[in-house]
């Protein structure tokens, strides 16, 4: 093996991993973009030559030794054009990290000093980076360089991601990859609490899922349904009890695990922070924000109808943004005005769309005109984000998501789900998958037709399949696993997927 490629391994149990990894296939370097800056001194004694980027100087701006790097030509900045517009999208991330910046870097001097004709204490005390669009297309352009050149000048076999890119350097080099044709590693969950499946490919999570399927139909007598996993799901469901993540942060039996910073900063410079002016006027600007974000929830919640319940009505839930169950997963529908724009073109005369806004959004990343927007179609209403989800599911004729949980508790409940991004739902075979407008107006001729409901029996099967498929590496989940018996299972699962790629090389 020559090289390997990490990139923000943060969940639990990676870095461990990682290192159990780079012990095993002994890659003769080892490039790491990521905050684990302690990983470097846990794999020296392998012999693995280390090349580390920290990731908030990447995401930043602040690249050491750019201009030794390989400039772009025609058929880098084609691809970039390509994925440049989600990179975008995915910088939103760091908006309100403006301030924070200032303080991540080892010299906030260091970072400004070459370009401010100040003196010291006003340079420390009064300037906060401020990022502008040409800035974060400065960034984007830069790290791609960065990252271009080290895939073209590295015999790189493998690449490591925590999860389905989230953000945007990741989401840069999981399309480097891509383009260069060398296998990602990287795991993502599935509706079965505390599982994950390995894939290579996001827009493929859970292929595997098909031929258990298919295997469980043939012996569907001898299926054992009586597991806990699959029997607190679907409790939950009939009961029409809201998943963990949306039950707020008092669900005693839910722990999540608080990693150690490795920039933690000394008293000292808490106490310089205190006082600072920047430091009041981060807390000015947060205090404007929460200002702006109850306004904006009031003015949503001034738009929203009360739902007809007896009338024929698609349930359209939208996502948290920027986040990846939108971008990258939602595919060419990453931005959900697409698909309730799609939806309103092809809906049945006398439907209605109730679109619901996620509960936890109202905070960032929309506006006034979002929400004006959708309205301006004139088969969409907005639904108040406290009016009970169940309801809204048991009676409608269908429910539609990029990747939502409402798609399966919906088709457990006999309801057909219009899905229009990648999820391991995708391959249930009674799923209304979207892809484009000929896909649409098939599916809602179905619904016309009151065809298309779901057969219980076998999309209990097909979620057994789900839970069979997926591996118990309950990452948000610290009580479910112990440390000992988690790490283990990592380390197989890990060493098992990265062997069967080498096979198909």
């Amino acid at each position: 093996m020559e090289t390997f490629i990490g990139v923000n391994l943060h969940q639990r149990g990676q870095k461990e991993t990682i290192i159990e990894v780079i012990k095993k296939y002994s890659p003769k370097k080892y490039i790491q973009i990521g905050y684990t800056r302690d990983l470097i001194n846990a794999i020296d004694i392998t012999g693995t030559q280390i090349i580390s980027y920290d990731l908030n100087d990447l995401q930043y701006g602040k690249i050491q030794g750019l201009f030794n790097t390989t400039p772009l030509e025609d058929s880098s900045i084609i691809h970039l054009k390509e994925i440049e517009g989600y990179c975008y999208l995915l910088m939103e991330r760091l908006v309100h990290d403006k301030y924070n910046v200032a303080y991540t870097n080892s010299s906030k001097k260091e970072f400004i000093g070459k370009y401010a004709s100040i003196n010291d204490d006003q340079q420390s005390n009064s300037i906060t980076p401020i990022y502008e669009f040409i800035d974060k297309k400065r960034f984007l352009y830069d790290n791609y360089r960065l990252l271009n050149h080290i895939f073209k000048t590295e015999k790189i076999d493998f690449c490591f991601l925590s999860e389905s890119p989230s953000s945007y350097i990741p989401y840069i080099v999981y399309n480097l990859a891509a383009k260069n044709n060398i296998q990602t590693v990287l795991t993502e969950h599935i509706p079965a609490r505390g599982h994950r499946v390995f894939t290579n490919d996001y827009t493929k999570i859970g292929a595997e899922v098909i031929e258990e399927y298919n295997d469980l139909i043939k012996s569907e007598s001898q299926v054992d349904f009586q597991t806990d996993i699959y029997n607190s799901e679907w409790e939950r469901i009939i009961n029409g009890t809201a998943p963990y993540y949306m039950q707020g942060k008092n669900e005693s039996n839910i722990i999540r695990i608080n990693y150690s910073n490795p920039y933690k900063p000394s008293l000292i410079s808490k106490i310089k922070k205190l006082v600072s002016i920047d430091y009041l006027h981060h807390k000015l600007k947060r205090f404007n924000h929460f200002n702006r974000s109850e306004k904006l929830r009031n003015f949503y919640e001034q738009l929203c109808e009360s739902p007809d319940l007896n009338s024929d009505f698609i349930y359209a839930t939208l996502h948290l943004e920027p986040e990846k169950t939108s971008i990258p997963l939602g595919g060419n529908f990453g931005d959900q005005i697409l698909m309730i724009e799609m939806l309103s073109y092809h809906l049945p005369k006398k439907f209605t769309i109730y679109v619901k806004e996620n509960p936890k959004q109202l905070t960032n990343y929309r506006s006034i005109r979002y929400y004006l927007r959708l309205l301006e179609l004139p088969n969409v209403k907005l639904i108040s984000t406290s009016f009970n989800s169940f309801d809204l599911i048991n009676h409608s004729k269908a429910v539609a998501t990029l990747t939502g949980t409402v798609a399966y508790e919906a088709m457990a409940l006999g309801k057909p789900a219009f899905i229009f991004g990648y999820t391991i739902l995708q391959y249930f075979e009674q799923s209304w998958v979207v892809r484009g407008n000929d896909d649409c107006s098939n599916f809602m001729k179905e619904l016309k037709e009151k065809k298309g409901q779901i057969d219980i029996n076998k999309f209990k099967t097909f979620f057994k399949a789900i839970e069979n498929v997926g591996i118990n590496i309950p990452v948000y989940h610290e009580n479910e696993v112990s440390e000992v018996v988690f790490l283990n299972r990592m380390k197989t699962e890990y060493f098992k997927f990265i062997d069967q790629l080498i096979e198909l090389k």
